[in-house]
Formats: C-alpha cells, sequence, structure tokens
C-alpha cells in the first residue's frame, strides 16, 4: 500500500514539475526507492523512471535497465539469503522468458517511436498504473 501511495504522490510531484531533471540526491533517492518498492512489492521500475523523466530516451532508457538489472539481481540476492528463494519461483521464471524476449524484441522496434514528445507522458502513465495496481493488490 505505501509502494503504491508513494508511486501515485511521485506522479503528481513530477506533473508539478514537468520540465525538471532529477539532481544527484533526487537520483539517490529512486534508486533507493526503486529497490525498496522492487523487492517489496515488485514495482522498482517507476520510481527510477521518473527520476530520469526530463533525460533524452536513449539516456533514460539505458540507465533505467541498467538500474532495474542490478537490482533485480541484489533483491535476488537478499532474498537467498533470508531462505526465501524456492524452485516454484524458478518455474514461474522460466515461464514468463518468452514474455520477456517478445518485450525485448519489440522494444527495439518500438523505441524510436518513444521520442521526447511520447516519453514522458507513457512514464508518467505506467508509474500511475503501478501505482493503482499496488495499491488494488495491498486491498485484496
Amino acid at each position: 500500500m505505501v509502494a503504491g501511495v508513494a508511486l501515485l504522490a511521485a506522479v503528481g510531484l513530477s506533473m508539478l514539475h514537468p520540465t525538471g531533471s532529477a539532481g544527484a540526491g533526487e537520483r539517490v533517492a529512486a534508486g533507493f526507492a526503486s529497490g525498496v518498492f522492487g523487492t517489496a512489492a515488485g514495482v522498482g521500475g517507476p520510481a527510477i523512471s521518473l527520476a530520469y523523466r526530463g533525460r533524452p530516451p536513449t539516456e533514460m532508457r539505458a540507465t533505467v535497465g541498467l538500474a532495474l538489472l542490478t537490482g533485480v539481481l541484489m533483491s535476488l540476492a537478499a532474498v537467498a539469503v533470508a531462505g526465501r528463494l524456492h524452485l516454484e519461483q524458478l518455474f514461474v521464471t522460466l515461464q514468463l522468458l518468452p514474455a520477456v524476449a517478445a518485450g525485448l524484441w519489440a522494444s527495439r522496434r518500438l523505441n524510436r517511436y518513444l521520442d521526447d514528445r511520447w516519453l514522458r507522458p507513457t512514464v508518467l502513465v505506467a508509474a500511475a498504473a503501478g501505482g493503482v495496481f499496488t495499491i488494488v493488490l495491498a486491498l485484496t
């Protein structure tokens, strides 16, 4: 619930300051929030994406992708150390890999259409959807 509300608040603040680019402190805070939200609720992407909303699309995609990969690996290690990593999760992961591969394939073809004009609204909508989805899951 906290992650969802925080994401919606961040989207609201981003809409109030549409052209601002995140400073170093904001990017560190977004990275921290991304790690916490990603591990706790599976919504790490929106926090880091919002911090890079004012950057050029190619820089944003590369930075967010690397940050998420690093965060996922760190979260996976933490879950394993805590003894909460189970074989059934590996099977779910394997089932999702074709969809991930299809998404990567499609993104290589569609990223040229997400220029500055489209990227920012897309990030805001995706972040808001992640926040709403997280809240709905917490309430059910």
